[in-house]
């Protein structure tokens, strides 16, 4: 079953499985209070507010990380990092970033060096919340984690007398089901999902084109302040654009900020920290992965069979080796169809280099569980890391789950 031309524009091009289908039954409206987060560790330790333990109150120990539990709800994940490091003035430990329209728990590490006032139980930064829970000799980085933990809640269409044989069948079919493991709408922006488009113009050198794309480039889905600010900053009115665009959009301001200054749309790319501007080549690269599976569903027909023939995929970067083989031809085919080499990946004016790396081709759901209430029902569920509840949601609903 095809996708919807949005969803193509990702690189997402199908549904798997026809007979998971409850969009006459239910559908789904995130927000923090519907779509629920909790990191696993890689030791298998669920992110909870209850795992915080008690320390004397400031504290002072030389050396080690501190590791914290942060819980956040409706905070764009790149916000939340330049609160921590602006309020801790030093970097921040993290195993991965969570999705905005969400509650989320998940773990951080901070040096100990860096707590000014010591080693304090709890920290409350306006949206975020921390607490204390461990101190080991290492930080957390990045792909540090086994996996998460989703509550999420389904909503009934109507009111409905009979669906418990719907759901008892449904939840089944959903724990055999092989799905695509699609990189899902929030690697690329719920709202204007373009930053994989900022991502190709950064790769091709196309400055201009990435900052009008940053901080341009309105959408009719966003409050008409920051459609405004957008249209000011494609008239170039860049000191317009920087007073219209609110905190929360603080990309959009740094980038008009320095447009003003300098000019320069290369010179405004690098005012970014380094890990955003890694982040939209990385998007860039997570929508090529997308259009390789793609490719090799269509070419080899079924979820399963991707799985079993291509357990794997490359997604496509700096040091990448393409062995002999179809699996290596479907990523080929699609950086052909791009017109991009994994030297494009080397971005020496950003500083910058994305590197390639192998992903799970596909994903089962694991640990899943259903509670039906009056007005829908409550699904938890595990994910391994970087699979996307929304790729699941959007299977059983057959439609885009932003």
């Amino acid at each position: 079953m095809e996708a919807s031309p949005l969803e193509k524009s990702l690189g997402i091009d199908y549904y798997v499985c026809d007979e998971l289908n409850l969009s006459n039954l239910l559908e789904f409206r995130k927000s923090p209070e519907t779509f629920k987060v909790f990191e696993l560790s890689l030791e298998g330790v669920k992110a909870t507010p209850e795992l915080c333990g008690l320390r004397g109150s400031s504290e002072v120990i030389a050396e080690g990380y501190a590791y914290y539990v942060m819980c956040k709800e409706g905070v764009d994940a790149f916000y939340t990092i330049q609160l921590l490091n602006k309020f801790f003035r030093t970097d921040i430990g993290y195993a991965g970033l969570k999705d905005t329209d969400s509650y989320s728990c998940q773990f951080i590490s901070l040096n100990v060096k860096h707590l000014r006032s010591g080693l304090r139980n709890y920290y409350s930064l306006g949206p975020l919340k921390l607490c204390f829970y461990k101190l080991l000799n290492y930080p957390i980085r990045r792909g540090y984690l086994l996996g998460n933990v989703f509550n999420v809640f389904l909503s009934f269409k109507s009111v409905r007398n009979v669906f418990e044989e719907e759901l008892h069948s449904i939840n089944g079919l959903l724990r055999s089901t092989t799905l695509p493991n699609y990189y899902g709408y929030q690697r690329f922006g719920t709202i204007r999902p373009v930053t994989h488009l900022i991502g190709n113009a950064i790769t091709n050198r196309r400055w201009d084109e990435a900052v009008r794309l940053i901080a341009g480039f309105p959408h009719p889905s966003e409050s008409r302040n920051i459609v405004v600010a957008r249209e000011e900053f494609e008239a170039s009115n860049y000191g317009r654009a920087f007073k219209l665009f609110p905190y929360s959009c603080w990309i959009e301001r740094r980038i008009c900020k320095a447009m003003m200054m300098y000019g320069d749309p290369l010179r405004a790319i690098n005012s970014l920290p380094i890990d955003v501007k890694l982040f939209y080549v990385e998007a860039y690269q997570s929508y090529l992965f997308n259009k390789a599976l793609s490719n090799a569903l269509r070419t080899l027909g079924s979820a399963e069979d991707v799985r079993n023939i291509c357990e794997t995929l490359v997604v496509p970067g700096s040091n990448m080796g393409l062995r002999n083989g179809i699996c290596s031809s479907l990523v080929r085919e699609v950086m052909e169809s791009e017109d991009v080499s994994q030297e494009d990946f080397v971005i020496d004016e950003l500083k910058i280099i994305a590197k390639s790396h192998v992903r799970e081709s596909t994903f089962k759901v694991g640990e899943l569980s259903l509670k039906t209430t009056p007005n829908g029902v409550w699904m938890e569920f595990v994910l391994p890391r970087s699979s996307y509840a929304s790729i699941m949601l959007r299977e059983i609903l057959k439609s885009p789950v932003h």
